[in-house]
């Protein structure tokens, strides 16, 4: 019996078999938190889903810029995680435009001139990474971000996400970008997040 194209993910696989997948390991992953739940002193931790992906083909040029992936929900809560926006001198530019545009999600504004600066130090930039759980920058100055960040911004997977702070429409903008996160390519033929 042959499937319809739009019923198939690839040849192989039906999207009525991956959809049955996903509700069954989501099902497994709430029982084993209830069952946690239950037995821990202090409770369950966070519930946590690692996703693997298998590619047919290695591309022989790896991408070095991670892509964008849009989310249905967001991984971030913004009401109860706080979002850092790194923008381009001057801030307080930056600060007023947000409070005019009534966007109150944003937690922290901090310029290129005052991460170089206040937070030069490895400490500062650390206490800066574990303040915020989300990072969004200024596509204009989004280059600069491993030379100014370091390192742990980026083993932490904690990168900026660009934003253009030029939109027409910059709440929905944002808002659009906390439900996307980063996917970096690598050498082989699986791909975690």
């Amino acid at each position: 019996m042959a499937m319809a194209k739009n019923e198939l993910i690839d040849s192989h696989v039906s999207s009525k078999n991956t959809q049955a997948a996903i509700e069954a390991i989501l099902k497994h992953a709430s029982k084993q938190h209830e069952l946690e739940e239950e037995t821990e002193i202090l409770g369950a931790n966070e519930q946590r889903i690692s996703l693997s992906i298998g590619k047919k083909k290695i591309r022989d040029i790896i991408r070095s810029d991670p892509r964008v992936i849009p989310l249905a929900h967001p991984i971030i809560d913004p009401r109860r995680t706080s979002i850092c926006l790194i923008v381009k001198d001057p801030q307080r530019e930056y600060k007023d435009l947000l409070e005019k545009e009534n966007i109150k999600f944003v937690g922290r504004v901090v310029g290129v001139s005052k991460l170089k600066g206040k937070f030069r130090g490895f400490e500062e930039r650390r206490q800066l990474l574990a303040a915020n759980g989300l990072f969004l920058v200024d596509d204009r100055v989004a280059a600069l971000m491993p030379k100014l960040l370091g390192s742990m911004w980026f083993k932490t997977k904690k990168q900026p996400l660009p934003v253009n702070m030029g939109a027409k429409d910059l709440k929905s903008h944002l808002e659009r970008a906390i439900n996307n996160t980063l996917m970096n390519e690598n050498k082989g033929h699986t791909v975690y997040e």
